[in-house]
């Protein structure tokens, strides 16, 4: 009786020393594991594809608000066109009506640009429901913008005195500087500062990145405008009836709404580049 007590005594015993493993603490350390992996693919540059294939998401998802904002400025553009350049030869003439449009085509653009990354931004925070949002937003920037674009075409030209391909390398590291400003408020030589910071040491990426997007994108254009030569005549010497300076407008848009698939493509790329800084 007493060799019992004692054995099961020391049972208790042995039990105290080694306890039983707690259910549900094997598991536990399992968890880690598949967080640890999301974070490895979270800090894993995207690759061009994956910059594609989200950018072509966003495009569609918001193909609407795109195409309205791309009308706002070149559906009255396209009627200037027609109405101002319609039986002016652009190659031999030049006169009052010609120089009009192209000072409206050039402050609607500069506006334009800067409501374009705007729009972008605001919808891809879920806030530019309205095609005029961008539009609004982009009318205080005006000045501002115009000094970013004083300090990037200086610093171009001036590397570019010294010889054409420090230019070239320059106007690269500093094509991040509007995003800068408008997206994170970086004001004249800073946005230019940071820009050069974000694609230095990421510049062969950038440049894989811009030419794939641009091989994409160049067939595209060509069927455009193949499709305005046949069917309306444009960039015929002579024919400036018109037809076609309509087809020249209705290129004009198309190739602006295209273009904005681009601006999308870079304001992700510049996303993805500051996510790795």
């Amino acid at each position: 009786m007493m060799t019992q007590l004692m054995e099961r005594q020391r049972h208790k015993l042995n039990v105290g020393i080694h306890p039983e493993p707690v259910k549900g603490a094997r598991d536990k350390r399992k968890r880690v594991l598949p967080s640890s992996k999301s974070d490895m693919e979270q800090n894993t540059p995207k690759s061009v594809g994956q910059l594609l294939k989200e950018t072509y998401l966003f495009y569609i998802q918001h193909l609407y608000q795109i195409f309205l904002f791309v009308c706002i400025t070149y559906i009255p553009l396209g009627i200037l066109h027609v109405l101002l350049l319609t039986g002016v030869d652009l190659e031999r003439q030049f006169n009052l009506r010609v120089l009009f449009y192209y000072l409206i085509l050039m402050g609607a653009n500069y506006i334009y640009s800067i409501a374009a990354v705007k729009t972008i931004w605001l919808l891809n925070e879920g806030k530019g429901q309205s095609p005029l949002e961008g539009y609004k937003e982009s009318w205080p920037l005006l000045g501002a913008y115009f000094v970013v674009f004083c300090w990037y075409t200086l610093k171009v030209f001036l590397w570019s005195l010294l010889l054409v391909i420090p230019g070239v390398i320059f106007s690269i590291l500093y094509a991040f500087c509007y995003m800068a400003f408008l997206v994170d408020g970086y004001k004249g030589k800073e946005a230019l500062v940071y820009s050069k910071a974000l694609i230095k040491p990421r510049v062969w990426r950038y440049l894989g990145n811009s030419v794939v997007v641009v091989l994409v994108l160049i067939p595209v254009y060509m069927i455009l405008h193949l499709l305005a030569v046949i069917l309306f005549g444009v960039g015929i010497q002579g024919h400036v009836s018109v037809v076609p300076r309509m087809g020249q407008a209705i290129l004009n848009f198309t190739n602006a709404f295209l273009a904005m698939y681009v601006t999308v493509f870079f304001f992700f790329l510049y996303h993805e580049f500051k996510k790795e800084q």
